[in-house]
């Protein structure tokens, strides 16, 4: 029950008034002081919930407003202007559905969820939707797009004008209408750009500037949360201290508020993930504050941030001094906050291994459970999607050189491995980068490896045990080494794919578009 009601309690502060004195009367001072009156306007308490009249010359409190529409789902106040009460619902309604996401912590339609809303970025997902090729859960059943296939919707385009010499992929996200797209370009020196892509890929908005500091700025992830997309990101803007930095944008790319800094470190602060769970954005990076004297104690540490882009509470310390954690991944069931993160292991005083390691906390970054040890060998890039009704993360190990395999393995909410980890791609000499979607019971793994000699980008669909679904299918064709996969579900159901390509003249960057069918065969792009 949220009761926001106004209520005088106790004895009514007063300040002492000559009798017939029109002023709001009530202080902290002469509390059990009765106030003289002639008429209730000398009552005036200046709040209108919480009344007082003039009764036998003497100022005597009225009972207060209580607004309480005994609905736990409403946050219940009065207004101290009007006296009136209102019902504001404890969750948000971002698509405009009529469905509203339920709290953070609850499953959508679950009792005190207070919303049935199981993807509030979509209009077209809710409960009775109908399913479609779409990119979304239309019913809520769990399933995106069920038994979707891809087929190649155009040449990859170049992202980023010829203003830039290199350019980097930072994010994508899909805002309903077109790709928003994050990315660093370098003319003079690196700086963050946005630009926004249509399905055909050719350009929605002009591509604009996102960092406005004097200095050296890389694009970060992007997010869509339904009503606007966020980002954040590391500059050094502060006494060249690498820190977190985290903004709004609207679908032009133009700031909703000015920067603001998350992380308030004495050393470094890097690779920021983030996600969206309904109601709040939550942001995890690994931290070097405490490293000093001890170098080992590289910690990971979140943060809440409200929908309007306030901080929610301080940093939390998400690990503990003594595991050199580093290189984040975060995933959101309906009850848990899913971290994969890297962590190197000392296996004698000459000889070190970095493993995967995974554990979960409660939507507020509390609670969190013991870390698990999920293997590995040299790992790089671990990340971690909610599948099936468990996690299932994924990482490349690099004992010499880049593995033959992307490899994986899944663990349910208490942190329990359901499936050791193991190899879910095959036949290359060598793989690196990858990207991983959830449909929900399935996963798009997009990834690079040498199977056909170059560096090029392949995707696969697997069930939630990983079990392969559809083979691994080629989607990029070029001379030139391709790395760097992030991947967002589009229109249509399209399957959108930022990638880097590594050119004679330096990195570029590059979005692929992939269409939806629920039945079909995938072919080449002409």
């Amino acid at each position: 029950m949220f009761l926001k009601s106004r209520a005088l309690s106790g004895a009514l502060a007063l300040l002492a008034l000559s009798c017939g004195a029109r002023t709001s009367i009530y202080t902290s001072d002469a509390v059990d002081s009765p106030v003289p009156c002639n008429t209730d306007l000398d009552c005036d308490t200046g709040d209108a919930c919480a009344q007082a009249s003039c009764q036998e010359g003497t100022c005597v409190p009225l009972p207060a407003t209580v607004c309480d529409d005994h609905d736990a789902c409403t946050d219940d106040s009065c207004d101290a202007q009007s006296g009136k009460c209102s019902y504001t619902p404890v969750t948000l309604d971002l698509d405009g559905d009529g469905h509203r996401a339920p709290k953070p912590g609850f499953a959508s339609g679950a009792p005190g969820s207070c919303g049935d809303d199981c993807d509030d970025r979509s209009a077209s997902a809710h409960p009775g939707g109908i399913e479609t090729c779409d990119g979304v859960d239309n019913d809520c059943n769990g399933k995106i797009d069920d038994g979707a296939q891809y087929n190649f919707l155009q040449l990859p385009v170049h992202v980023g004008s010829s203003a830039f010499d290199r350019t980097d992929g930072g994010g994508i996200a899909f805002d309903g209408q077109n790709y928003g797209i994050t990315f660093s370009g370098h003319k003079q020196r690196w700086g963050a750009y946005f630009t926004s892509l249509a399905r055909s890929g050719s350009p929605a908005v002009p591509e604009t500037p996102i960092s406005e500091i004097n200095s050296e700025t890389y694009a970060g992830l992007l997010i869509y949360n339904g009503r606007y997309f966020a980002s954040a990101w590391t500059d050094a803007r502060q006494a060249s201290n690498y820190e977190i930095y985290f903004n709004r944008y609207d679908s032009n790319g133009n700031k909703l508020g000015p920067d603001v800094r998350v992380s308030q470190g004495v050393d470094f602060s890097l690779n920021p993930v983030l996600a969206w769970n309904g109601a709040e954005s939550i942001l995890v990076w690994h931290d070097r504050r405490d490293s000093r004297p001890n170098s080992n104690a590289v910690r990971l540490y979140g943060q809440r941030i409200s929908f309007d882009g306030a901080l929610i509470g301080d940093n939390v310390a998400l690990t503990n001094v003594g595991i050199l954690a580093e290189n984040p991944g975060i995933a959101l069931s309906q009850t848990r906050v899913g971290i994969v993160f890297t962590s190197t292991v000392a296996l004698s005083p000459t000889k070190a291994e970095t493993h995967v390691n995974f554990f979960t906390t409660a939507p507020d970054l509390t609670q969190a459970n013991p870390v698990v040890d999920l293997g590995g060998s040299d790992v790089k890039g671990a990340k971690v999607v909610y599948v099936g009704g468990h996690f299932a993360a994924f990482w490349v190990q690099q004992p010499l050189s880049y593995a033959p395999s992307i490899y994986g393995a899944t663990v349910d909410e208490n942190g329990k491995v359901l499936s050791a980890a193991r190899a879910v791609t095959t036949g290359a000499a060598h793989a690196r980068a990858f990207s991983a979607i959830s449909l929900g019971d399935r996963v798009i793994l997009v990834w690079a490896d040498d199977l056909d000699g170059n560096y090029e980008l392949y995707m696969q669909i697997m069930d939630a045990n990983l079990t392969v679904l559809s083979p691994r299918t080629r989607l990029s064709f070029s001379n030139s080494p391709t790395s760097s996969p992030i991947a967002a579900l589009g229109p249509q159901g399209d399957l959108g794919v930022l990638y880097d390509e590594s050119e004679s003249t330096g990195e570029q960057a590059y979005f692929l578009g992939m269409s939806c069918a629920m039945s079909g065969s995938v072919s080449p792009p002409n």
